[in-house]
C-alpha cells in the first residue's frame, strides 16, 4: 500500500508498520569544488552517459542555487 503525499511517500512494510521515504536531492550535498569533483568524477566512473548527462544537470542546478549560473537557462541533456 502506498500513499503519495507532498515529497514525503509511505510504504507499508508490514501490516501496520510505515516507513517515511523522501525524495532524495544531491544538489543540498554539492555545496564545494571538492564536493562537485567528486561527484562529477563518480558518474563519469559509471560509463552511463544518461546518468552523467543528469548528473551535469544537478551540479548546474547546485551552481545556479548559489548564484553562479542565476541568469543561464537550465539545459536539457539527452544522451544518445
Amino acid at each position: 500500500m502506498r500513499n503519495m503525499r507532498g515529497n514525503h511517500q509511505s510504504v507499508c512494510i508490514t501490516g501496520s508498520a510505515y516507513m517515511r521515504i523522501t525524495n532524495f536531492d544531491a544538489v543540498k550535498y554539492l555545496d564545494s569544488p571538492e564536493a562537485i569533483i567528486t561527484y562529477l568524477q563518480d558518474a563519469l566512473d559509471t560509463h552511463d552517459s544518461a546518468y552523467l548527462a543528469k548528473a551535469v544537470e544537478t551540479v548546474v542546478r547546485a551552481l545556479r542555487r548559489d548564484g553562479i549560473l542565476s541568469n543561464l537557462p537550465l539545459p536539457r541533456i539527452q544522451p544518445n
